[in-house]
């Protein structure tokens, strides 16, 4: 009998996670990737060593340290539009460009992340189809939803080969092999 309670409880949660799916099946969806992606950013910020942080994989393309900006430059763009806003403090997100310590790129990762999160509470289906005008454009929120997991995934899977070429497992491989 004692064990009625936790299989009671599971399926109580089992059922609220379906009923909001039902309702809001973009968002949720959205959330968890959102999620995941978020988890893997900032893991793979910290395993990377820092002295590995201005690591090419050919002279052409960024940095570990420069991707790690530009996902933090595009969450900060991608959420703001979420909310019908310019980014915050603007000038001071593009400056970013000029620090290049492991500390400080992982800290702006990290308030990006944190913009995000606030950026999508409350967010749901009928708020993500909701036009928004900017002059004479009218957007849709679920653009910057799409957009927002797009870029994540494109520049977490560039990130992925730096890490592999350092001799070190990507944080959603690791977490993969676990389950």
């Amino acid at each position: 009998m004692k064990r009625a309670v936790p299989i009671v409880a599971s399926f109580a949660v089992l059922l609220s996670a379906t009923a909001a799916f039902a309702e809001n099946p973009l968002t949720v969806a959205v959330m968890k990737s959102y999620g995941e992606m978020k988890m893997n950013f900032i893991d793979a910020a910290s395993l990377m060593p820092e002295e590995s942080y201005g690591y090419r994989l050919t002279a052409g393309q960024q940095s570990f340290g420069e991707w790690m900006d530009h996902a933090g430059i595009a969450n900060f763009y991608y959420c703001a539009r979420l909310g019908g806003t310019p980014p915050p403090d603007y000038e001071a997100i593009r400056t970013m460009r000029g620090k290049t310590a492991k500390a400080d790129r992982r800290k702006f990762l990290e308030e990006s992340f944190k913009y995000c999160d606030a950026a999508l509470v409350g967010m749901d289906d009928s708020k993500a189809a909701a036009p928004l005008t900017f002059g004479k454009t009218t957007i849709y929120p679920a653009t910057f939803l799409v957009g927002l997991l797009t870029g994540l995934n494109e520049h977490y899977g560039n990130v992925v080969g730096y890490l592999r070429t350092k001799g070190i497992t990507p944080p959603s491989t690791a977490r993969e092999a676990k389950k």
